[in-house]
C-alpha cells in the first residue's frame, strides 16, 4: 500500500487465493506463510490461532 499498491486484489481467472500469515512479533519479510485456498473472498480476518497444529481463522466472507 505504501508503494501504491492494493491491500486486496481479486483475480478472477484463479481458481485458488493466496492468504498471506504473519507472525504477529518480530515478522521479517521471508517469516510471512503463504497458504493456497479454495476460491472466495475474505475481507477481514477477525481472529486466528494455532490449535493442534492447524490454523484457525475466524474470517467474513
Amino acid at each position: 500500500m505504501e508503494n501504491g499498491c492494493r491491500h486486496f486484489y481479486y483475480e478472477k481467472n484463479l481458481d485458488y487465493q493466496l492468504l498471506g500469515v504473519i507472525p504477529r512479533r518480530g515478522a521479517k519479510p521471508e517469516d510471512v506463510k503463504w497458504f493456497k485456498n479454495p476460491r472466495g473472498y475474505y475481507i477481514y480476518i477477525i481472529n486466528g490461532y494455532e490449535e493442534d497444529g492447524k490454523l484457525v481463522l475466524d474470517a467474513t466472507v
